[in-house]
């Protein structure tokens, strides 16, 4: 079958190539966040600042007046949300993989979804005292593990 007919090409996906598919895409993921994380704060110097009222951790140092309370991204964050997130990723593609009948399909048009809506929380941080720059780098970690995500599970988890 082919795809430039309208007709879509069936990809079986099996179970036991996901037992090491999606801790490799989690993986890949965390990699390729924590990277991006580097050339971020050590190359490009930006500082990752974002926060609140007051903060949330005892080790995170307040940066910033005395009103508002601001502190560095910390790479373990970057390290545990990226593998909370890639992982659940595994699970939905786990479960659409079994469930439809177009499982890569199904799931590219669920991880869409789902990466278009994780643009939510840092964007909708308030700008000042978080920078633009900040919610645009954390919006392109969300991308950035997405597509290793994405690539991984659908490139090698096919039959």
């Amino acid at each position: 079958m082919s795809l430039l007919n309208g007709e879509e090409q069936m990809d079986p996906v099996t179970l036991r190539r996901l037992v090491w598919v999606v801790p490799l895409a989690t993986a890949v993921a965390v990699t390729a966040n924590v990277i991006f994380y580097f050339i971020l704060t050590r190359w490009l110097h930006i500082d990752l600042l974002i926060g609140g009222e007051e903060a949330e951790r005892w080790w995170q140092l307040p940066v910033g007046d005395s009103e508002t309370i601001l502190w560095q991204l910390p790479v373990s964050d970057i390290i545990l949300f990226s593998m909370v997130f890639a992982s659940a990723a595994g699970v939905v593609f786990v479960i659409v993989s079994q469930m439809a009948q177009r499982p890569i399909r199904t799931y590219l048009k669920i991880a869409t979804v789902a990466l278009t809506l994780s643009f939510i929380p840092p964007l909708s941080a308030p700008s000042p005292p978080v920078e633009m720059v900040v919610k645009l780098c954390l919006v392109a970690m969300h991308i950035i593990g997405a597509m290793a995500v994405v690539g991984v599970l659908v490139g090698l988890g096919r039959k």
